[in-house]
């Protein structure tokens, strides 16, 4: 029988991202939409997004497993980060992308996650250098995995519309596609695969083996 993994996010295009290539190395997945009750967000206080993501990953074992048993089942987590070059160090993010916003407006909307990257990305000249972290834990109640998968971007001053939602700095991050700058917003599912998320799949796969 298939293990589950249930990735621990509620975020729908999260899910619609990761879903498929979980599926496609042989597991069962599932998210925290699949149940009922809503489950608080355990406090981030890792050094970096590895360690979130394991933090994340205990956490939500310990309240799943009063909720069903979870014989048989991964708890995965994922937290990301960007780490900006040519910047002081009070303007580069890393793993707090949000804390900046909510110091300087009070609340997380999409359109000030654009207001104040692209304002950043224009104090340094309209284009950052970047390295976009992903740190992922997996848990099965005794054995914790974490792994740090890094892909380099860009950070522009000038957004693509419209904005996701979901996905806000997608509109102000490019990557190279042969030889050219493409807007994170503009990839099609395939480009995903085989430009953004090429390594982070390999990665991934090779990481979950391990338990």
């Amino acid at each position: 029988m298939p293990k589950t993994i249930i990735f621990t996010s509620s975020n729908k295009a999260k899910i619609a991202r990761y879903k498929p290539y979980i599926e496609e190395f042989g597991y069962i997945f599932k998210s925290l939409l699949d149940f009922e009750s809503e489950l608080a967000s355990p406090a981030e206080t890792g050094n970096n997004e590895q360690e979130n993501a394991e933090i994340k990953a205990k956490y939500y074992w310990e309240i799943l497993n009063h909720h069903q048993n979870l014989e048989n089942t991964l708890i995965l987590s994922e937290d990301s980060g960007m780490n900006l070059k040519g910047v002081s160090e009070i303007d580069n993010p890393k793993k707090d992308i949000k804390q900046p916003i909510l110091e300087k407006f009070g609340e997380l909307k999409p359109e000030y996650f654009i207001q104040y990257y692209s304002d950043l990305a224009r104090k340094y000249g309209g284009k950052l250098e970047l390295d976009w972290i992903f740190g992922f834990a997996v848990f099965d109640g005794k054995t914790l995995e974490s792994v740090s998968i890094i892909t380099p971007s860009y950070l522009v001053d000038r957004p693509k519309l419209p904005i996701d939602d979901f996905y806000p700095l997608n509109s102000l991050l490019t990557v190279l596609n042969n030889g050219n700058e493409i807007y994170l917003a503009d990839l099609t599912k395939i480009q995903w695969k085989e430009i953004w998320d090429v390594d982070l799949i390999h990665s991934l796969k090779h990481f979950l083996g391990k338990l």
